[in-house]
């Protein structure tokens, strides 16, 4: 994204900021193998907000043996965002714990 294209207002930045977060947390035990590997929500709290932006965005991947994501087609392309604030990670909840499966 171009360095600051068009300022976000404030209630859409904010909006954006208070979406929970879907993520995998993977933690190796001493040996190697998996010690923790869960599908976690965080959301974020005591959000302070200094600047939002938006404009256009290029995505760029780096191709990869082991995930090939980059040799699947860009069909669009939306907006970019830039956004710039101070935030708490609340705590979490575990969606799905892999290990719990074996």
């Amino acid at each position: 994204m171009r360095y600051k294209e068009q300022e976000l207002d404030t209630n859409t930045a904010l909006e954006y900021l208070h979406t929970p977060e879907i993520t995998v947390k993977m933690i190796p035990d001493v040996n190697g193998t998996p010690a923790i590997a869960e599908l976690v929500k965080v959301k974020k709290t005591d959000i302070v907000l200094h600047g939002a932006w938006k404009g256009l965005a290029r995505l760029h991947m780096i191709p990869h043996a082991n995930a090939p994501l980059s040799d699947l087609p860009v069909r669009e392309m939306g907006e970019g965002f830039y956004i710039k604030c101070d935030a708490r990670v609340d705590k979490g909840e575990i969606l799905h714990d892999y290990l719990a499966d074996e």
